[in-house]
């Protein structure tokens, strides 16, 4: 689904609470309103949305893209005692999952370098959830000096820039896990990787938008060949143009996302409409 197309039907995502012009923006005063006619006021996380309100500065945009990442993905986390999130950044999506995902035994986040604003989120969540400290282990190494992950976890990357959803990828593949992947811009050399025509940044034809758009399909074709089973989302594409999710499970993992009944339910409203979840690619 194109962004903009998608992006000139607003209806579609429920009414979600986003201001056009405003990725950037930080969250303050301003967005309570609108958030508490989408997040109950009582729950956890308009709680910490008002304590980062409060006592710290963290765009409004990453507040909102980790908790619809993780409100897709929710079926699928269920099932899993260990997950991974790689290039974290601030980490707030492995410590959302700390705190909601019942079960959830430890989140590793993993980057080259852990923000300052990773020690002030953890702190302002364990004012009120304290266990959330235990589960959640920042590790500050580069991907390459990272050593293969258990086959017992599932890895999550949001927005790895360039080829670096691709490394990830490749190196779930062969620590044997299952794993998300909300790809960042591309790099038109990678496209040129992938299917074999040369192309320069410089003289790209195309949008970063439209290079998404073309690198998409190659990419699931890539990663079914190593026997995944691929499955495609979006969020809303008011957050950020590039709101795919891809989702690559084992055969083993596959249940995993069709199994409903008996369990938990999200804490999370929904970031868009029922036919937006996961589609088999």
């Amino acid at each position: 689904m194109d962004a903009r197309a998608a992006d000139s039907h607003d209806g579609d995502w429920g009414g979600f609470p986003w201001t056009h012009g405003t990725r950037n923006a930080e969250v303050g005063f301003r967005d309570q309103e609108t958030m508490f006619q989408w997040l109950p006021r009582g729950s956890p996380v308009f709680r910490l949305f008002h304590d980062i309100h409060l006592h710290t500065r963290f765009r409004r945009k990453e507040f909102l893209e980790s908790i619809c990442v993780l409100e897709r993905l929710w079926p699928v986390l269920l099932h899993w005692r260990h997950i991974i999130e790689v290039s974290a950044g601030h980490g707030l999506f492995g410590m959302l999952a700390a705190m909601l995902v019942p079960g959830l035994e430890t989140a590793l986040l993993s980057d080259r370098r852990k923000p300052a604003n990773y020690s002030e989120l953890l702190e302002l969540i364990a004012r009120h959830m304290p266990y959330v400290k235990r589960r959640v282990r920042y590790v500050e190494r580069p991907l390459h000096l990272v050593a293969d992950w258990p086959d017992q976890r599932f890895v999550v990357a949001i927005h790895g820039c360039g080829a670096l959803s691709d490394h990830i990828a490749e190196r779930a593949w062969r620590s044997g896990c299952s794993f998300a992947l909300v790809p960042c811009c591309m790099s038109p050399r990678l496209l040129a990787e992938l299917t074999g025509s040369p192309l320069e940044q410089r003289c790209s034809p195309w949008t970063p938008e439209e290079l998404m758009e073309r690198i998409m399909p190659l990419r699931v074709q890539r990663i079914s060949s190593w026997g995944y089973a691929v499955f495609l989302s979006q969020i809303p594409p008011m957050i950020t143009p590039f709101n795919h999710i891809l989702l690559a499970l084992r055969p083993e993992h596959v249940p995993y996302l069709e199994i409903q009944h008996n369990l938990p339910l999200c804490p999370l409203p929904p970031c868009g409409p029922e036919h937006q979840r996961f589609c088999r690619a």
